[in-house]
């Protein structure tokens, strides 16, 4: 369903605008995506996984990254640099909560 939309974004701003409006339609459509698994998990009862302010903070990093990515997308080391941060981040959250996942693994690995 998002990946549809992101599609149908891409196109109507590529046409209306420019080639920069699909780094908008997938930050949108990403940030979409966030807040669907959280209510998905919350319904399941699994809201341990991903906590709201982990949620919050996908969300703020999104907005402050594509407006960042737009500046200095001329500048290839800064813009890579940013992108690595993005990644060590997440591995950082992944790691915080490992013993949450697991046991989120084991809850359905036990349900076979």
């Amino acid at each position: 369903m998002v990946a549809l939309l992101n599609i149908g974004l891409d196109i109507v701003g590529v046409i209306l605008f420019d080639y920069r409006a699909v780094c908008y339609a997938t930050a949108i459509c990403q940030i979409i995506l966030i807040l669907i698994h959280y209510f998905v998990t919350r319904k399941m009862g699994i809201e341990d996984v991903l906590p709201l302010k982990d949620v919050l903070l996908f969300i703020a990093l999104t907005i402050v990254l594509v407006g960042i990515s737009m500046v200095i997308y001329l500048h290839d080391a800064i813009r890579f640099g940013c992108l690595g941060l993005c990644v060590v981040a997440g591995i950082v959250i992944i790691l915080k909560n490992r013993a949450k996942l697991l046991q989120f693994a084991a809850k359905f690995r036990n349900k076979k």
